[in-house]
C-alpha cells in the first residue's frame, strides 16, 4: 500500500510517497544534481514560518490518525478529514487551530500529488461550520496612539529615554510593525533634505524578502 506512515517523524518524508516514487531516475549526473533539488524547492513555495507550522499542524494529524486503525494521514479520506476539524475544533475551540489544520493537509497532498480531501464539499461544510460556530469572537481593539499621546512620552521620557522615544515617533510615522523595527540598522536609514529612507529588510508582507523602502516626509517643525 502506497502511503505515509503514519509513524514518521518528518515533515519531508512526504517525498518519499506518492509522485516522488514515480518519478524518472536521470542516468545523467547534471540532471540528477537538479532532480535532487526538486524537493528543496518545492518547500520553498511557502514561507518558513508557514511550512514551519504547517509541518507541525500535519504532524499533529499523522499523530491523530495513530490512535484508530485504517485511518491514514496521506492520502487521507475527505471523511476523516472531516472528523479531525470536528475534533480540533471541540478540543480547542479555536477556528485557527481548524484552519491552519485544513491548509496544512491540504498542501501535504498537493506536495506529495495524491488527490486533495480538502477539496471536498464535505471538508469545505466542516471548515466553515467551524468557522460559524467559533470564528466569529468579538475582538477588543486597544486604543490607538494619538500624536498628543506621543507627544507626552517625548516631554515625559525624552531626556532619559531618547533612543526608545524615537523608536516610538519613527513607529507611528513609518507605519512600521515592531519586529521590522527592532531590526532597523543605522544603515538602513538615508536622510536627506526633504524625507527620511528606512530600508526595511525582512516584513510579514514581504513574501520574497526582496526589503521595502518606506519614506517618512520632513514635517514642519512648529507643528
Amino acid at each position: 500500500v502506497d502511503y505515509i506512515s503514519i509513524s514518521y517523524a518528518r515533515f519531508s518524508d512526504i517525498f518519499s510517497c506518492g509522485i516522488w516514487k514515480s518519478l524518472p531516475k536521470p542516468v545523467d549526473q547534471d540532471l540528477t544534481s537538479l532532480s535532487n533539488c526538486l524537493p528543496e524547492f518545492c518547500l520553498r513555495s511557502k514561507a518558513e514560518n508557514t511550512k514551519r507550522k504547517y509541518s507541525y499542524a500535519f504532524n499533529n494529524f499523522c499523530k491523530w490518525c495513530n490512535n484508530y486503525l485504517y485511518v491514514k494521514p496521506l492520502p487521507a479520506s475527505d471523511f476523516y478529514v472531516s472528523l479531525y476539524l470536528i475534533h480540533l475544533s471541540k478540543t480547542f475551540n479555536s477556528y485557527a487551530k481548524v484552519e491552519e489544520a485544513y491548509y496544512s493537509i491540504s498542501w501535504a497532498h498537493k506536495l506529495a500529488g495524491y488527490p486533495n480531501p480538502c477539496y471536498s464539499q464535505l471538508c469545505i461544510s466542516v471548515k466553515e461550520g467551524a468557522h460559524r460556530k467559533i470564528g466569529h469572537v468579538i475582538v477588543n481593539k486597544k486604543e490607538s496612539i494619538t500624536p498628543d499621546i506621543l507627544k507626552k512620552i517625548v516631554i515625559k521620557y525624552g531626556q532619559e529615554c531618547n533612543n526608545r522615544c524615537c523608536m516610538c515617533l519613527i513607529s507611528y510615522a513609518g507605519f512600521l510593525r515592531f519586529s521590522e523595527m527592532v531590526n532597523l540598522k543605522r544603515s538602513d536609514l538615508k536622510f536627506s533634505d526633504s524625507h527620511v529612507s528606512l530600508l526595511i529588510q525582512k516584513s510579514k508582507t514581504d513574501h520574497y524578502r526582496e526589503g521595502t523602502q518606506v519614506l517618512i516626509a520632513r514635517t514642519d517643525t512648529q507643528t
